[in-house]
């Protein structure tokens, strides 16, 4: 179909729509790459607290090794001392905190590092039992009392 001045009517796409498009596109990579800068941000953050609590734990787990080899030492001239009587070797270790020892370092906050120890009491063997070596929490957790849990009648 032809018009007046001989053409052909339709839709046509002039400068402006062009430029509003391409303005669009702008908007919407900016828009993405805020997105990305904001990630970005995100992900140092958290590798950064990665990094320091990974140092911090490292830490920790030193200060337990050397207070460890202070135990053993300590038990270990606990048993010379005791020159082969176990009642002697006995009260020794009593005198140092009994059969059960636990030793403790600091992490971060309120997280730290523990080891739990028995100490046999026999004069062979090893000196110390490590029990338990595990990060625990100070802080105290309270479950919510009111939940509605599904109970099957």
């Amino acid at each position: 179909m032809r018009g007046e001045k001989g053409q052909k009517a339709g839709f046509r796409i002039g400068p402006g729509m062009a430029s509003l498009l391409m303005i669009l596109v702008t908007l919407l990579m900016a828009a993405l790459a805020i997105l990305a800068m904001a990630g970005a941000q995100n992900d140092a953050t958290l590798s950064q607290r990665n990094l320091d609590m990974t140092r911090s734990y490292y830490q920790a787990a030193a200060q337990v090794q050397h207070e460890l080899a202070q135990i053993d030492g300590k038990l270990l001239e606990a048993r010379e001392t005791a020159a082969g009587d176990l009642a002697v070797y006995e009260q020794l270790v009593r005198e140092a905190g009994g059969p059960m020892l636990r030793v403790t370092a600091p992490v971060h906050n309120d997280i730290y590092l523990e080891a739990l120890l028995r100490v046999p009491l026999t004069l062979s063997g090893p000196r110390y039992i490590v029990i338990s070596h595990k990060l625990e929490d100070d802080a105290s957790w309270d479950a919510e009392q009111d939940l509605d849990l599904y109970t099957e009648d």
